[in-house]
């Protein structure tokens, strides 16, 4: 079965992304989370899509996104200290030697859109990359 990425949809929430931001309770739990545990710390953000899990955190976010459509609003809006780039994540984690550079690593929904084992190697590369 093909996945949505492998079916190149571009697959992203089209709620505005301060209504989403501030009225989920994951979004929010996840932005309390990080301004208690990780105040000033990187956030590595995979399938960040327009970034609402890290709108309005001051910290410096790493969003990777396959979707360019949900990258560019992100980009419209964004912080300035966040750094966005197109990569398709079925292929792997493209950074290397993140060790001591990333307090917080996001992978909110879209592993689903990930084959199991483009998902085993993704999560084997963000585990031996932060060790």
């Amino acid at each position: 079965m093909a996945t949505n990425l492998e079916k190149g949809k571009d697959v992203y929430c089209q709620i505005p992304l301060d209504q989403r931001a501030s009225s989920s309770p994951v979004y929010c739990a996840i932005r309390k989370y990080i301004s208690e545990h990780s105040p000033t710390g990187t956030v590595l953000d995979l399938g960040a899509g327009d970034l609402p899990a890290t709108y309005g955190l001051p910290n410096p976010v790493i969003g990777l996104d396959l979707s360019l459509p949900a990258l560019q609003l992100a980009q419209s809006r964004r912080n300035p200290n966040h750094m966005l780039a197109q990569v398709d994540l079925s292929q792997g984690l493209p950074i290397n030697d993140l060790e001591g550079k990333i307090q917080t690593v996001l992978a909110l929904d879209f592993l689903e859109h990930l084959s199991l084992e483009s998902t085993n190697n993704l999560l084997k590369g963000i585990s031996s990359n932060l060790k």
